[in-house]
């Protein structure tokens, strides 16, 4: 598919006002488990919905800080907020 000048533009403004969307949804002092994150669609895999096994990912390979709240083997992550914004705003910055 071949955008136009204008298409990319208006493909761009879209990403960015739904970006700012998910920034205003998201409650910087709460803490959300993976499975929240991909359900609400705020990280999104190549083909556009949640995937919870990416944002594992994510968290294990330390690109989405989180603390493991697990007291044995397995572990359990929760991710604040304000981490969840801060990364999406290394894709998309808002100012």
């Amino acid at each position: 598919m071949i955008f136009s000048t204008l298409d990319k533009y208006f493909l761009i403004v879209y990403t960015i006002g739904s970006m700012n969307k998910i920034i205003e949804e998201i409650n910087p002092e709460r803490w959300y488990r993976p499975r929240e994150i991909a359900q609400n669609n705020w990280i999104c895999n190549s083909k556009g919905k949640g995937d919870y096994y990416l944002v594992l990912k994510l968290i294990r390979k330390n690109r989405l800080r989180a603390r493991d709240f697990g007291l044995g083997k397995t572990p359990y992550y929760l991710v604040c907020g304000s981490e969840i914004i801060r990364y999406i705003e290394s894709f998309y910055p808002t100012n």
